[in-house]
Parts: structure tokens; C-alpha cells; sequence
């Protein structure tokens, strides 16, 4: 199975927030989509392939490549994953 790695700072924004992340992926898509004006990281390569790689995360998703964890299995694995860093690495 396929698992998406995410950068601390966007871990840590979706843990607090509780973002639903493949409803987030198809908002991101779409609106990106649906703003083709002028706009110069609408027209970059790099957009390109980040739409690629989202579009892939999201047909790995719906196909059952990829599977979400539910809200509390999230909740549940990242409150002890924290729990883990602090225990090594202290507070700070």
C-alpha cells in the first residue's frame, strides 16, 4: 500500500484543523482548474506537476490503492505519534 508523506508544517495544520484531505485534494484541483487566468504559477511547470501529483494521489485514493484512515484512527495514531516525539525528544 501506497502512503502520502507529508512535511511537518502541513502535518501539524492538519491535525489541528481536522482537514478532510481528499475532500481538500479535489478543493485544491478544482479551484486551480477553474483559475486559468493569468496567473504565473497557473501557467508554470511547477503547477503542472503538482497537479499530476495530486491527481495521482486522488485516483490512488478513489481506485483503493491508497486508503485514508478514518477521523478517530487518525486521531488516535497521530495523539501517539506525538506522545513518541515528546517522550524522545522532550517539549522543546
Amino acid at each position: 500500500m501506497q502512503t502520502i508523506q507529508i512535511e511537518n508544517d502541513l502535518y501539524r495544520d492538519i491535525l489541528k484543523y481536522g482537514i478532510d484531505i481528499q475532500a481538500e485534494l479535489k478543493r485544491v484541483i478544482n479551484k486551480f482548474s477553474e483559475q486559468k487566468e493569468a496567473h504565473s504559477y497557473l501557467d508554470s511547470q511547477e503547477f503542472q506537476l503538482d497537479k499530476a501529483y495530486f491527481q495521482n494521489c486522488l485516483d490512488d485514493i478513489e481506485s483503493g490503492k491508497t486508503k485514508l484512515l478514518n477521523q478517530e484512527t487518525y486521531n488516535r495514531d497521530m495523539d501517539s505519534f506525538v506522545e513518541e516525539l515528546k517522550a524522545k525528544y522532550g517539549n522543546s
